[in-house]
């Protein structure tokens, strides 16, 4: 049971007293919470890195099997510790372990960003897991900075375009 008093007579006088309770149910031995709000970005053909933390928000030690798809022809490879796995080791109660995606991004990819959608869940507990999703920009040719220390990309990854560029200079 779980008791919690929001108010207790105050400012309301000149009421004897007043109390609030609700009752709370337990929180769960087991429960899972992925990172939010992860993004990265890299050129086309190559790989790059984005690190999310899985949480142990339950009352027992825990820990979780790690999945990841992704679209757009990027390959996702799942690093615990620096290893390939995918599945953390114990995590302690209200701790994190970091997880590493790596992401091998195609050289022409179809569009300029992707979508990777992590799941973990709970081996403690296999109805318990959390989803997110990582977004990953695409740089697919870039170029850069120039004396005015502007960048640029084109969607040009495999070189049959050519380009031509012109300084325009003031008078």
């Amino acid at each position: 049971d779980g008791i919690q008093v929001v108010l207790d007579g105050e400012p309301w006088l000149p009421s004897d007293d007043l109390t609030l309770r609700f009752e709370l149910s337990p929180p769960p031995n087991y429960f899972v919470a992925l990172e939010d709000g992860v993004t990265a970005t890299g050129p086309a053909d190559s790989q790059v890195s984005a690190f999310l933390d899985v949480f142990n928000q339950g009352l027992l030690p825990d820990s979780f099997v790690i999945q990841a798809t992704a679209d757009n022809g990027v390959e996702v490879d799942i690093l615990i510790n620096g290893e390939l796995s995918n599945v953390t080791p114990s995590v302690a109660v209200g701790d994190s372990q970091e997880i590493e995606l790596e992401l091998t991004i195609p050289e022409n990819p179809a569009q300029p960003n992707a979508t990777i959608t992590v799941t973990a869940t709970s081996q403690g507990d296999g109805n318990r897991s959390d989803e997110t999703v990582v977004l990953l920009t695409i740089v697919l040719v870039q170029g850069g900075p120039d004396a005015g220390g502007y960048f640029w990309s084109t969607s040009d990854a495999d070189g049959a375009v050519e380009y031509d560029w012109v300084t325009i200079e003031n008078p």
